[in-house]
């Protein structure tokens, strides 16, 4: 393989006179990009990249070159190039932005966005070529994004063949920040072409340059192939007379590649089969160090970005490549996209990878590649597997023992559960009826327990709890060979809430732990100790959940043990997460944070996919119920996610992003989201907590009638159950709500159930109310409260027992007015009760 040092390098293609440097041009963008945004925008062969890359050589080590393809409009792709474009100016911020998926929703264009901000200030160069291979929506929309976030410290050149249609790009030209360099600007004039044809040692009279010029049109392809005929054959006194557009490929194959000899012809076309040319990659088709000496003849159509470290080939020599495709053997293809494969595998290039195996039709590499991916499959990734797998051919499931979990897996993790469900169904009839060997208890084995991971997430919609019998199946076949393919179990989901259940009887919860508890020793057997410390864990929240809190905490307690004892983190997040949230209703601060450092500990578990997704939602709700929403995750304070299963972990962080609306008082943001999720199948936990915000928030808003209109439907469904603790922890403004729920005349809802509501609300405000004062106390937060006179008025009225009415009455105003004034008063001292009020203001002179 040919060294680094040797391989071309820019300056190679312009010792050997192949391209000729074009001041106009140069100081055309010297000028453009003083401003914010330059587009360079023309057809094929015009020159568009040349003449941008030859400008942006003396900027060196300040420039970023993007170059990008169809395969870009997969985000994952897009994500994977761009980091890698970007490692070549700032490697660490390109390693951190490496660690997160390509931004689908605002949370982590936020997360994102902050990493950027810390770039250093020194101005910059970014270049993006290519653009208009762009076609993906989501990309457009990202690829302004970047553009956004770049031109504070760079000045971003698009090269395209078509005028980027975007608001963006348009409000920029409006305000004269943006500028277009056109085909009018690149086409040679015919002062230039006497230029180049001097530079080619090509004799040419005068009128030949008007000549040119005309049938040209200045189209740089034609312009270039024009002197290399002519150098050819000088002594024919004319030039390629043809319409230049139209007989392209001709002019190419007779000017330039029959010029070639047949191993450099060979390997051009070989080279037509790769999308992204890295130089040590190409190095390895070459096998001979030659080729690449002699590919250096022909420069004007393939370069060397040394940013890039990549050959880049012009667009219709690659085209024109790419039509004789058919002249190389099955042998030669199959063996240039495994060495392309094998190098973007040990490269991380994973997309890339799976559309080399595809061409070879290596299923198998594909289902083994696809474990590496873990839990968490990007969107666009899943689609793109999925449509390979479709057209793998007949016979590819019964000789591949990866490839059925891997194809489930595929369609459990985009959603499609019942066409999963169909699809191993037939796997399990198809390995029954094989004769009896390793593979046939392998892929059973793998395939129930898709299928119980399919019945387990089914049955939020279904109510049917019978996905232990597939656990048990599992571990029948297992135990008959004990053989593991590693990352072909897909366990069962472990929800925000861990328990599946939907519907608020009673028998359905029994019958949902008893199946969790059947299905715990067989997961174990048949995927090395997934599911344990499920079975406590879902006990323990319904405890939680019931307000029972003393077996709640042993019944955690038991959880984490069985899971960090066998490496299960989901569930050893969710035994934390509650018990975190058991600390706070006890009041118990230091215990809460020691619960919160211990689901820290577990962000250094290389295992856990989902790791900082899950601290960061634990983190956000610790702060929130401390009432500092601004130390909180950025990202949490975005948009809702998107979500498959109400039991996926999007959906967990949409708890937490709800919370954070409330206490930032969006309330018509939060309210609008509430009623779309709650015409949708929920897990009876979620909806229950939807419920209780959005109550609250009605409230809030004056809406009274909708308000308890809420509150009824809450009491319906936790009743059968007695699961309190919803209500409870939205504290002083459920006890609010509910006092005047109880007061109010039309009132249906029941009034014992509000009393309790109210009862257990008024002491988790109590007991909040100590925490956040301990907490601003410790970490130095306190603010000076300072009272209105008014406040300070109706603050001592109180404290010398008069009622509201009698306040009322001696100051003329209104009764609703002295408790508006009451409530601004309690929230500015921090208090949920009158004593407490008065005791936190004569301790700070306030009365």
């Amino acid at each position: 393989m040919r060294s680094k040092a040797s391989f071309m390098t820019p300056d190679a293609f312009y010792k050997g006179g192949s391209y000729m440097e074009r001041p106009r041009i140069n100081q055309l963008l010297e000028n453009a990009v003083k401003l914010p945004l330059t587009v360079v925008c023309a057809g094929a062969g015009y020159g568009k990249t040349r003449a941008v890359y030859s400008f942006v050589r003396k900027y060196c080590d300040t420039v970023l070159w993007m170059q990008l393809s169809e395969l870009d409009n997969m985000e994952s792709r897009f994500w994977e190039n761009y980091t890698y474009a970007l490692s070549q100016f700032n490697s660490s911020f390109a390693s951190m932005l490496r660690k997160f998926s390509f931004p689908p929703s605002e949370d982590e264009w936020a997360r994102y966005f902050a990493v950027m901000r810390s770039l250093p200030a020194k101005k910059r160069l970014v270049v993006m070529d290519d653009v208009h291979l762009i076609s993906s929506p989501v990309l457009l929309d990202y690829a302004d994004r970047f553009i956004k976030a770049f031109i504070p410290k760079a000045s971003v050149i698009l090269i395209s063949r078509t005028e980027p249609s975007s608001k963006f790009i348009t409000e920029l030209m409006k305000n004269n920040k943006a500028i277009i360099i056109d085909e009018k600007a690149l086409r040679f004039t015919e002062n230039e072409l006497a230029a180049y044809f001097r530079q080619l040692g090509v004799p040419a009279l005068p009128h030949f340059f008007e000549e040119i010029s005309r049938d040209t049109d200045g189209w740089a392809m034609a312009v270039n192939l024009i002197g290399r005929s002519m150098k050819k054959n000088p002594s024919f006194e004319g030039y390629v007379r043809s319409a230049m557009k139209i007989n392209i490929f001709s002019l190419i194959e007779n000017e330039i590649f029959l010029t070639l000899s047949g191993q450099l012809r060979n390997f051009l076309i070989r080279l037509s089969l790769i999308d992204h040319l890295d130089a040590d990659l190409v190095a390895l088709i070459a096998d001979d160090a030659s080729l690449l000496d002699e590919m250096e003849k022909i420069s004007a159509y393939i370069r060397y970005d040394m940013r890039l470290k990549a050959y880049l080939i012009h667009h219709l020599f690659l085209e024109y490549l790419r039509e004789r495709q058919g002249e190389l053997s099955e042998e030669e293809k199959k063996s240039t996209y495994q060495k392309a494969a094998n190098w973007c595998v040990k490269n991380n290039y994973k997309v890339d990878a799976i559309s080399y195996y595809a061409h070879m039709g290596d299923y198998s590499s594909i289902s083994i590649l696809t474990l590496g991916f873990g839990v968490l499959i990007p969107g666009d990734i899943l689609l793109y597997l999925n449509k390979i797998f479709e057209s793998a051919p007949p016979g590819t499931a019964e000789n591949d023992i990866v490839f059925p979990a891997m194809r489930l897996k595929v369609l459990i993790n985009l959603g499609w559960l019942s066409r999963a469900m169909e699809l191993a169904v037939k796997y399990e009839a198809m390995y029954l009826a094989a004769p009896d060997g390793v593979s046939k208890h392998v892929v059973l084995s793998s395939v129930y327990i898709c299928m119980a991971y399919i019945r387990a997430k089914s049955c939020i919609y279904d109510h049917c709890y019978d996905f232990d019998i597939y656990y048990a199946k599992a571990a029948e076949q297992y135990l008959k060979y004990p053989y593991f393919v590693s990352g072909t179990n897909v366990s069962k989901p472990v929800s925000p809430w861990a328990s599946l259940v939907g519907i608020p009887d009673p028998a359905a919860m029994r019958e949902y732990l008893s199946a969790v508890e059947r299905a715990v020793p067989n997961a174990a057997v048949s995927s090395f100790g997934a599911m344990s410390g499920e079975d406590s864990l879902s006990e323990g929240v319904l405890f939680f959940y019931q307000n029972d809190l003393k077996r709640a905490e042993n019944l955690l307690s038991l959880s984490a043990e069985s899971a960090k004892a066998n490496r299960q983190f989901d569930i050893l997040h969710r035994s934390l997460f509650y018990s975190m949230r058991i600390a706070f209703s006890q009041g118990k601060l230091d215990k809460a944070g020691q619960f919160l450092d211990r689901m820290k500990d577990l962000v250094s578990e290389q295992d856990y996919t989902t790791r900082k997704v899950a601290f960061d939602i634990a983190l956000g709700w610790y702060y929130l119920n401390l009432r500092i929403p601004e130390f909180a995750p950025d990202w949490i304070r975005g948009n809702f996610s998107r979500y498959n299963n109400p039991a996926d972990v999007e959906n967990f962080e949409n708890q937490v992003k709800m919370r954070c609306c409330y206490f930032l008082s969006e309330y018509s943001t939060l309210l609008a989201y509430i009623e779309e999720q709650l015409k949708l199948p929920q897990i009876l936990f979620g909806r229950l907590e939807m419920l209780a915000l959005q109550a609250v928030c009605l409230y809030h808003t004056k809406a009274r009638k909708e308000s308890f209109a809420a509150l009824e439907e809450a009491c319906k469904l936790s009743s059968p159950n007695r699961i309190t603790m919803p209500f409870a922890e939205l504290g002083k403004d459920m006890r609010t709500l509910t006092a005047a729920a109880m007061k109010d005349p039309e009132r249906t809802v029941s009034r014992e159930w509000l009393s309790e509501i109210n009862r257990k609300s008024a002491a988790y405000a109590r007991q909040q109310s100590l925490i956040i004062a301990e907490y601003r106390k410790t970490h130095k937060l306190e603010k000076e409260v300072e009272l209105s006179r008014r406040e300070k008025e109706i603050l001592l009225d109180l404290s010398q027992g008069l009622s509201r009415s009698e306040i009322a009455a001696d100051r003329n105003i209104s009764e609703n007015t002295v408790k508006t004034i009451t409530d601004s008063v309690y929230s500015k001292l921090g208090a949920s009760s009158l004593i407490e009020a008065i005791r936190i203001a004569t301790e700070e002179k306030l009365i």
